[in-house]
């Protein structure tokens, strides 16, 4: 998952650039391109159509939104608890957006997030490995 920071990739040429280079070393099909910014990733999406988009939200709930995948900021899954359900709904993937979510892990495994991003991906694999030896399903 790549995160497009900066408002240059708005810029057709730029952007087409970005995806040659994606293309070019055969990862396109293995890349997200994440955003705050639903123009940068408009741009993406009309440079290359297949290319998966994640919108990180810190306060937009809609599950109608013009991308591949919602990153809501993680209180929003705490405040909303079907949230990832009504994602799911519209075939659309959840990752949520927690800087540490080490401490969080077995309620995101319940609520059936499907991406988990933060501070310290390794501490994220050692939760995650924990709860699974812990026999810990979702229900």
């Amino acid at each position: 998952m790549l995160e497009l920071k900066d408002r240059s990739f708005q810029k057709l040429e730029l952007m087409d650039s970005f995806i040659d280079v994606l293309s070019k070393y055969n990862v396109i099909n293995k890349t997200i391109l994440s955003s705050f910014s639903m123009a940068n990733l408009k741009q993406a999406k009309k440079v290359s159509s297949s290319i998966l988009t994640c919108f990180i939200t810190p306060i937009n709930l809609s599950p109608n939104i013009d991308t591949d995948i919602l990153a809501p900021y993680f209180p929003i899954l705490w405040l909303n608890p079907v949230y990832s359900d009504k994602v799911h709904r519209v075939n659309k993937l959840v990752s949520v957006w927690d800087p540490h979510p080490e401490y969080r892990i077995k309620g995101y495994l319940r609520q059936h997030v499907d991406i988990v991003t933060g501070d310290n991906p390794l501490k994220i694999l050692s939760a995650i490995s924990i709860a699974l030896s812990e026999n810990f399903m979702p229900q």
